[in-house]
């Protein structure tokens, strides 16, 4: 199957035909069902359907592997960011005795799908197989119209000609985030580079707006191209260009280089536009947040600009730092390069958690980017935190808060050893000025609430089984009181990894503690 091929199936809506076309095409031995299976037992609230189209086999060195093949119809209201722990988890009890599955996620309705591969494969020990219990790892590509499917086509294509030598390892290869972001930073430094070079090689540059300062020409950069890929993970959003009575979300998910594409002098783009976009939009409030700025900067036969609304962001990041930049230009093909660059891949406003990759560009990206362009960054203990680490410590900080808070509520807590506990035992007292052998005096003290620690872990943690959430429900009062008046601090705030994480953590759990029968958890209010 031709990368052409695979790279067409891709670019469309979802469909079953297509999906199997795609299966059968790039896989030497695929099993797949005349009639598909329809699942029984499938929890309607995240999927109306769940076909078993098959297996797609794998000769690995003698060893035989399987993997299965499904097709899930999403419930309405499902959102696939959102209910990660419930999408992991829906077909496990069918697929956990297999090697992997493949899971094609859509909506008939909408353009884009989800094409999933989730594992929980066994190991070898001395060339024995073995069962190594781990939660599944689920890793996505984000497919359809309107989205970029380079990367995922070229990895299938190299899959394809491999033919029957292809194995459980290559297709694990085809899902790595690791090798997409080193991919993508490779490429953003070259742009770098040459936006850095253009700019020393200009003596009207370097020395009459930089006075001779390279590195102060390397900063700036750093911040321009931060700030445009910053400006990627919003328009993702749809808060870029969005119709003045049109809801935040409806704007124009490839605003950037629509812009750029029907701006009139391209060479002017830095000047003209991204200036006045930067620092005179993104950071100052404006009446209705109107754009006024963009109605005369395009062709005159595109009016689409006019009356767009652009958010005001207070971070500040776009804050202006000389007024002399303004007056920078730059050749058109120096952008019109980068812009192509960034649109060969998929972005996602959605940080991953350990168990969960989308196999895109995602928010984690600014943080990395950041710690490998700043000079000297070791000496100045400079470090970008891996998200497996903020993941682990953002749950252990909530597990840590939320024992303390039920502990001065009045709580036993269950299965908890700590100083101070009023269940354990109380070595001193007994034993004042007593000489000899040591008596234990244990107090209890009649308590009736109580609250099993582990049930706290599980909650934050994501693994909480039918019986657990019955007994959350039981708090739940108290989980979204504690969870609502938490307060966090970070001294060495640097990229926000961890307050970030913590709200993406409160959030979730906030979700998960919403009693069955009730609606969606009461908005959740960030203060600075």
């Amino acid at each position: 199957m031709t990368y052409e091929q695979i790279h067409n199936l891709f670019k469309q809506r979802y469909n079953q035909n297509n999906w199997k076309q795609f299966l059968g095409g790039a896989f030497a031995d695929p099993q797949l069902l005349a009639t598909p299976e329809i699942l029984m037992g499938i929890d309607s609230n995240v999927a109306s359907q769940v076909q078993k189209l098959g297996y797609i086999n794998l000769d690995e060195n003698g060893f035989k592997r399987q993997i299965a093949v499904y097709e899930v119809t999403l419930a309405q209201g499902i959102i696939l960011e959102r209910n990660r722990v419930g999408l992991r988890n829906l077909l496990r009890k069918y697929w956990k005795d297999m090697d992997a599955a493949f899971i094609a996620y859509h909506r008939p309705e909408t353009p884009n799908w989800r094409f999933t591969y989730v594992s929980e494969s066994p190991g070898f020990v001395d060339k024995k197989q073995v069962k190594i219990e781990t939660e599944p790892k689920r890793y996505t590509y984000v497919l359809g119209e309107g989205e970029s499917t380079r990367t995922a086509a070229e990895r299938f294509t190299a899959i394809a000609a491999k033919g029957s030598k292809a194995t459980l390892d290559d297709v694990k290869d085809a899902f790595s985030v690791e090798k997409l972001s080193k991919a993508f930073f490779d490429e953003y430094k070259k742009h770098y580079d040459i936006f850095c070079d253009f700019m020393v090689s200009k003596p009207s540059i370097r020395q009459t707006i930089f006075n001779g300062d390279e590195k102060g020409i390397r900063d700036f950069n750093k911040k321009l191209l931060g700030r445009i890929v910053f400006l990627y993970f919003i328009q993702k959003k749809g808060w870029l260009g969005v119709p003045v009575n049109e809801d935040w979300g409806k704007g124009d998910f490839n605003f950037l280089t629509q812009q750029f594409e029907n701006f009139r002098n391209k060479d002017l783009f830095y000047q003209s536009f991204l200036s006045p976009l930067f620092f005179e939009t993104l950071n100052l409030k404006r009446e209705n947040d109107i754009a006024s700025f963009l109605n005369n900067q395009t062709n005159p036969e595109n009016h689409s600009t006019n009356n767009l609304k652009i958010p005001y962001l207070n971070g500040g990041l776009f804050e202006e730092e000389d007024k002399k930049h303004r007056n920078l230009i730059f050749p058109a093909n120096l952008f019109k390069n980068l812009f192509d660059f960034f649109n060969q891949y998929n972005f996602t406003i959605y940080e991953d958690d350990p168990n969960d990759h989308t196999v895109a560009v995602d928010p984690e990206m600014l943080g990395h980017i950041f710690e490998n362009l700043l000079e000297d960054n070791k000496d100045k203990g400079a470090f970008y935190t891996p998200k497996e680490i903020v993941h682990y410590m953002c749950q252990e900080s909530l597990i840590e808060y939320l024992t303390t808070w039920f502990e001065n509520k009045g709580y036993e807590i269950v299965g908890f050893t700590s100083l101070g506990n009023q269940n354990e035992p109380e070595l001193y007292p007994i034993n004042d000025n007593r000489n000899g052998q040591l008596l234990i005096e244990v107090k209890l003290e009649e308590n009736t609430k109580k609250i099993d620690r582990s049930l706290i872990e599980k909650l934050l943690k994501k693994k909480l089984d039918d019986d657990d959430k019955k007994l959350v429900t039981l708090h739940s009062a108290e989980f979204h009181n504690a969870l609502d008046t938490v307060k966090i601090c970070d001294p060495a705030i640097g990229s926000g990894a961890f307050p970030m994480g913590l709200l993406h953590e409160i959030f979730t759990a906030n979700k998960l503690c919403t009693p069955l029968n009730t609606a969606t958890p009461k908005p959740l209010t960030l203060r600075l």
